[in-house]
């Protein structure tokens, strides 16, 4: 009866030495705000480029990254927008509206959004997901991520593929130079980019400690010893 009850007691620490090693998944966001006050040229195709500078030795790749971006203006169908970084493109803005049912797209003021992969809606045709909709457009919208040139015929966007999303990145350095590109591609009002931020959101498993190992040793150790002796 006793041996039978040390080797309970000895199960019942390495269980919860393996539980301390596994630890518990943590979910750590490292944002980076950057401040521009910088109009947008109208109707011209060298637009506006941003550079906003990371550091963030802590995290190896990116694993998800949400961008935010604040524009005050009008006509929202005007703008174009991508963010860059070594090599890799998502598209944020890629006319909004723009179809065979509306060649000059959305005629709304502003942004104030979060653009992330796993939102509910596409932001191209935010009109038909927001209700009611507001000026400057809010919330959280997947990226537009059509790689048709902003310039191309209406119809072209009906159909357009999406493959320039933010999931672009994963497994990028987050760390160096990330570009952010906006430009206006109609005539007629004129945009300002407020500000814009990069959210890098990462899940991390706790490293254990020496003495957590040390643990888990002593007692799948424990265990093997007890084996061998009731066989003996």
């Amino acid at each position: 009866m006793k041996a039978s009850q040390n080797r309970v007691r000895l199960a019942a620490v390495a269980i919860a030495a393996l539980h301390a090693v596994s630890g518990s998944a943590a979910t750590v966001i490292n944002t980076f705000n950057f401040t521009a006050g910088q109009a947008v040229p109208d109707n011209n195709a060298s637009g506006l480029l941003q550079i906003g500078s990371v550091s963030l030795a802590s995290i190896p790749a990116v694993q998800e990254i949400r961008v935010g971006l604040d524009i005050s203006g009008n006509f929202n169908g005007d703008l174009y927008a991508y963010l860059q970084k070594d090599g890799a493109q998502s598209i944020l803005l890629n006319r909004v509206g723009r179809g065979s049912f509306n060649s000059f797209g959305y005629s709304d003021a502003g942004f104030n959004v979060t653009f992330s992969d796993s939102a509910a809606a596409d932001i191209h045709g935010y009109r038909t997901s927001s209700n009611p909709l507001t000026s400057p457009l809010t919330g959280t919208w997947q990226p537009d991520g059509r790689t048709v040139a902003p310039d191309d015929a209406p119809v072209i966007f009906d159909f357009a593929s999406r493959p320039a999303m933010l999931s672009s990145f994963e497994g990028f350095d987050p760390s160096g130079n990330w570009n952010l590109f906006i430009g206006d591609f109609s005539a007629g009002g004129t945009s300002t980019l407020n500000s814009w931020s990069l959210q890098f959101v990462n899940t991390v498993t706790p490293v254990p400690e020496p003495g957590t190992i040390a643990l888990l040793g002593l007692g799948g150790v424990a265990l093997v010893v007890g084996a061998r002796r009731r066989k003996a």
